[in-house]
C-alpha cells in the first residue's frame, strides 16, 4: 500500500537541474500477501539462474534504470540524523528527501521491505565511514526519479567462532533470502498508477553488492549468492558492484558462468548450501573462494547424478519397451498359427482372403473386450448396490440410536402404551369372569370356618395361608 505520498517542487538552483520533487513509499509483506516460502518451496523452484554481472569499478548509485539496494538498518534511515556515515546514510545525505521516510516507517519485521521512488539527489560525497567528505553538487541528469529498497540484513555481531555455522543455518538463509526476495519483488505493483505513472517499464535489474558485510560481518560469498537466488526467484537480472575488489568479482563471474552453462535452477542452488549448513566444521569455507568451490562441486555432484537417474530411467523403458514387443510378438505369432490352421492362403491371390481372416480376428477381440467390460460394470453396479443398502441400514441404525439418545420418552411411549392396554385387557377378562360365575367362589370367612379343625400340614391349610 502506499504509506507515504509528498509532491513537491523545488525551485531551480544555479548549475541544478530541476527537482522532481515527491516521494513514495511502499511497504512489502510478504506474509500479508500469503507467498511466504519455505525451505521445500525453495528446494522445488524451477526457476533459471538469470544473469549476474560482477562491476569492479562503479557503485550502486551509477545505475539509474535499475532497483537500487539499501543496505538499510531495521529503522529505515539508520543513523543518519545521528551521525552516521556508511552505505545508508550516505544516500539518505545526498538525497535529503528520504528522510521523510524515518518518520512514517516502523521497525521492519522479517519478510518485509521498504520501496521508495522519489528523493532527487542534490549532492555528491568521496570516501566512506569516518572518511566521508563532500565533494561539490550533483549536477546530472536525472530523467526519472529512482528506485530504491531498503532491506536490513542479519547482525552476525557477537557470534564469535560459529560467525560462519550460524549464516549456513537453514532458518538463517531462509530469513535473508524472504528478505532480499521482499524487497525484490516489484512485479506486485505493476498495476500501482501512482507508483508507476512516472515511467513505462518497471526496473529489469537489481544494482546491489556486499549486502551486510560490513558492521554485521556477513560472507560476502554467501550473501551474493542469497541475492542471486532471491532476483532470480523474482525474474529480476543483478547487477553486482563488489566496491574495488577485482579478486571477488573474477570468482564471482567464474562461479556464474559455470552454474548457467550447467542450466542451474534456484531450486538446485538452495539444495547445494543446504547441504553445507550439514558440515560439522566451517572453518576451511571462511578462506576466500572456499563456499563458491564447494557449490561447484555440490551442483555437479548433482548434475552427474541427475544424469546417470536419467540412464537408468531410460534403461526401464526399454526393458518395458522390450517385454511389450515380445508380448505383441507372441500375440502375432498365435494368430499366425491359428491362421494356418484355417489354412487361409497367404499368397497374392488370396489377399483378400487374408484380410478377411484379419478383419474377423479384429471383430472377435473386440467382441470380448465389449463382454469384459459388460461383466465388470455388471459387478461394479452389484457391489455399488450392496454397499448402499448396507449404508442405507447402517443409517437407519444411528437415526434410531440419535433418536433414542435425543428424546428417550418419545422412544418409551410406545412401549408404555400398549403395556398399558394389556393391563387393562388383563383387568377387564378378570372382571368379566368374575360376573360370569359368583357363586363358585368362596368368602373367606367361608373359607376359614371349613379349615378351622384342619390340620396345618395338610393342603387345604397350605392354600389357606396362601390365600
Amino acid at each position: 500500500m502506499v504509506a507515504g505520498h509528498a509532491p513537491a517542487t523545488s525551485p531551480p538552483v544555479d548549475g541544478l537541474h530541476e527537482a522532481h520533487g515527491g516521494l513514495w513509499i511502499f511497504r512489502v509483506n510478504l506474509a500479508a500477501m500469503e507467498c511466504v516460502w519455505s525451505a521445500k518451496e525453495w528446494g522445488a523452484c524451477d526457476m533459471p539462474l538469470l544473469d549476474l554481472i560482477p562491476d569492479s569499478a562503479g557503485v550502486i548509485d551509477d545505475y539509474g534504470g535499475a532497483l537500487q539496494v539499501d543496505f538499510a538498518n531495521a529503522f529505515v534511515g539508520g543513523g543518519v540524523l545521528s551521525g552516521g556515515c556508511v552505505q545508508e546514510e550516505i544516500r539518505f545525505a545526498q538525497c535529503p528527501d528520504l528522510v521523510a521516510s524515518c518518520l512514517i516507517c516502523e521497525a521492519m519485521r522479517d519478510g518485509e521491505a521498504v520501496i521508495l521512488r522519489g528523493g532527487t539527489r542534490y549532492s555528491k560525497t568521496r570516501g566512506y565511514a569516518f572518511g566521508l567528505q563532500y565533494d561539490g553538487p550533483f549536477t546530472s541528469p536525472q530523467p526519472d526519479p529512482p528506485f530504491l529498497t531498503a532491506i536490513d540484513a542479519c547482525d552476525y555481531r557477537g557470534w564469535g567462532s560459529d560467525n560462519l555455522r550460524h549464516q549456513l543455518d537453514q532458518s538463517t538463509m531462509l530469513r535473508e533470502l524472504e528478505k532480499a526476495r521482499a524487497g525484490f519483488s516489484l512485479q506486485y505493483f505493476e498495476n500501482t498508477r501512482d507508483f508507476l505513472g512516472a515511467v513505462k517499464d518497471r526496473p529489469g535489474f537489481v544494482a546491489t553488492g556486499h549486502w551486510g558485510c560490513g558492521a554485521f560481518l556477513g560472507n560476502k560469498e554467501l550473501k551474493a549468492l542469497e541475492q542471486w537466488m532471491a532476483a532470480s526467484a523474482c525474474g529480476m537480472c543483478l547487477q553486482y558492484s563488489t566496491f574495488k575488489d577485482l579478486e571477488f568479482a573474477q570468482g564471482l563471474s567464474q562461479v556464474v558462468d559455470e552454474l548457467r552453462q550447467q542450466g542451474t535452477s534456484v531450486g538446485r542452488l538452495w539444495s547445494a548450501l543446504a547441504s553445507l549448513s550439514k558440515l560439522e566444521r566451517t572453518a576451511k569455507l571462511e578462506q576466500p573462494g572456499s563456499i563458491f568451490s564447494c557449490v561447484k562441486s555440490l551442483i555437479a555432484i548433482q548434475t552427474e547424478v541427475k544424469i546417470s537417474n536419467h540412464g537408468e530411467a531410460r534403461d526401464r523403458r526399454l526393458k518395458t519397451g522390450s517385454a511389450c514387443l515380445e508380448k505383441v510378438g507372441g500375440t502375432l505369432r498365435e494368430a499366425e498359427e491359428e491362421r494356418r490352421e484355417r489354412q487361409v492362403p497367404t499368397d497374392d491371390r488370396a489377399e483378400g482372403g487374408g484380410r478377411r481372416d484379419v478383419e474377423s480376428v479384429r471383430q472377435e477381440a473386440a467382441e470380448r473386450t465389449r463382454r469384459d467390460q459388460q461383466d465388470h460394470r455388471r459387478r461394479y453396479e452389484e457391489k455399488e448396490r450392496e454397499r448402499n443398502a448396507l449404508l442405507v441400514e447402517e443409517t437407519r441404525r444411528h437415526k434410531a440410536k440419535d433418536r433414542v439418545v435425543q428424546d428417550p420418552a418419545s422412544y418409551l411411549r410406545p412401549v408404555m402404551a400398549s403395556n398399558e392396554d394389556a393391563r387393562h385387557r388383563s383387568k377387564s377378562s378378570a372382571a368379566q369372569r368374575e360376573t360370569d360365575q359368583p357363586c363358585d367362589r368362596e368368602t373367606p370367612e367361608q373359607t376359614a370356618v371349613k379349615m378351622s379343625g384342619v390340620n396345618s400340614s395338610t393342603k387345604p391349610r397350605a392354600r389357606l395361608e396362601k390365600w
